[in-house]
Order: C-alpha cells, then structure tokens, then sequence
C-alpha cells in the first residue's frame, strides 16, 4: 500500500489515531518514572616497590620483576583467604564480598564468542564487588570498590589496599641458595619469589598507596528507563495506527464485497 492511501485513512479516523497517540504518551510516562537506583564507587592506586626501593635506586635490581608480581599479587587476593580478610576489614559478610580481577576473565583466543562468554560469566552477583585493574607498563593495581552506597564502597577499597599491602610487603632472606618470602602480618610463607640483588643480600617487596580512598556517588538507570519507555510507547504507536490501517482496509474490503454481489433469485413455484 502506498503511503498517500494510508495518510488518507488516518485522517478519516483521526479521533482514533489521537487515542492511540494519548495512550502512548501514558504509556510512556508510567514506564519511565521509578526510583533512581544508588550505588558507591571508591577507588585507589598502590603501587609496587623492590626492597632496596627500585624507585629511588635504579640499580637494585628488581625491577624487571615488578610487573609479574603485581599480577600475581593480584590473583593472590582474588582467593578465598583474602576475600575474606577483606570482608571482615570492611565490616561486611564474606560470602557478599566479591573480588575480581579481570585479567583472569581474558580468553586465551579472544575472538567473539570466547570474549562474550567471559564477560558473561564474569559478571558480579554479589551486592560488594572489589575490582583489581593491573596497568600493563607500571607495577600498580587500582582497586575499585562498588556498594550500595559511597560509605561501604570507602571502606571496601581502604580494606583491599590493607591486605595488599599486607601480603604484598616481604622481605626476602637467602638461606642455602633458597629464597622465602614471609608476608608480613600472615601466617606461613606466599609463593612471590624476590629476586636477590648483586648489590644487597636481601631484596623484599613494599607496597606502597600512592593515594586516599576516593568516593563518590554514582545515580544510574534513568537512560536506560527513558530509553526502554520510548522504545516500548514507539512500538506500541506502530501497532495502533497499523491496526487502525488494517480494520479499516477490511471493513472497506467487506463493504464493497457487498456491494458488487448479485441478487439471489428466488424460486419460482
């Protein structure tokens, strides 16, 4: 049908196409009000450092190790010992607390079906979420805390960079040509091996913050709100005055079925 015939027939139900376009305008001021919904985000740095500190002193002779022990540092937290620790740090329940490091999540051949499968299984389903971001040319981990609200989300991420620092701070001793590492404030020993330096018979591991916590409250959903109701009230606008269009071609068609039918002729007796 072309579209002068159907501008035609909505004109002449014109009091049918302002229904349809009153009721969409409800439709979509219903769907787009609700409550804002709230969240905190806290976030902070820290940073790695040798024991003779690389930073001051470039020839201590660890800092080509850096970047892979903030890696597995960072998966170190993401296990059950340290999410725990982190939990009852932040005065949370441990089984809420969630810890994430999204390097882990990255598939090995990340093309499109990999990718979009690990970042549906990684998404969170926990109310606290604490995000450990690794940068690829310096040895720092950004920690990112989400919570109902910027208080909790504070302390989630002041509480990640404690046990960071915790386990991350080491000092290496060298016994028997055997290096251990001890983390301090934990009991038994963690697998980051120090490397020793020509210059130092002892090489540990600092941790160092190198910012406050930074809070704030994000107030998310009213795009995405706006945007389903337009979406739902233009489809539900489409199908009226397609409806409208559609009855009104069959009653013509049944009217002029009607009329172009001959007279019965009745029986002669």
């Amino acid at each position: 049908m072309e579209l002068g015939p159907i501008l035609r027939v909505l004109v002449a139900h014109r009091r049918l196409v302002a229904a349809g376009a009153i009721a969409t305008i409800c439709i979509g001021l219903a769907l787009s009000r609700g409550v804002p919904v709230r969240a905190g985000v806290a976030t902070t740095n820290v940073i790695l450092d040798t024991r003779p500190s690389d930073l001051a002193n470039a020839a201590s002779g660890g800092s080509d190790t850096l970047l892979w022990r903030a890696e597995l540092l960072a998966d170190l937290m993401t296990r059950d010992r340290s999410r725990n620790r982190i939990a009852l740090t932040a005065g949370v329940r441990p089984e809420e607390l969630e810890v994430l490091q999204p390097l882990l999540d990255l598939p090995a051949a990340p093309t499109a079906l990999p990718t979009y499968a690990s970042r549906a299984a990684a998404l969170p389903t926990k109310p606290y979420v604490v995000t450990l971001e690794l940068d690829s040319n310096l040895p720092t981990i950004g920690v990112r805390a989400d919570a109902p609200d910027a208080r909790v989300a504070a302390r989630l991420a002041d509480a990640a960079a404690t046990v960071l620092a915790r386990a991350g701070t080491t000092t290496a001793s060298e016994a028997n040509d055997q290096v251990t590492i001890n983390a301090a404030g934990t009991t038994g020993t963690l697998g980051v091996v120090a490397p020793t330096s020509p210059t130092s018979r002892e090489q540990g591991l600092a941790v160092i913050r190198t910012g406050p916590v930074q809070a704030r409250e994000q107030v998310g959903g009213r795009r995405k709100r706006m945007a389903k109701a337009a979406g739902v009230a233009l489809v539900f606008f489409l199908f009226w005055i397609g409806s409208v269009v559609i009855v009104s071609g069959v009653r013509r068609a049944w009217r002029d079925s009607l009329a172009v039918r001959p007279p019965t002729l009745e029986a002669s007796p």
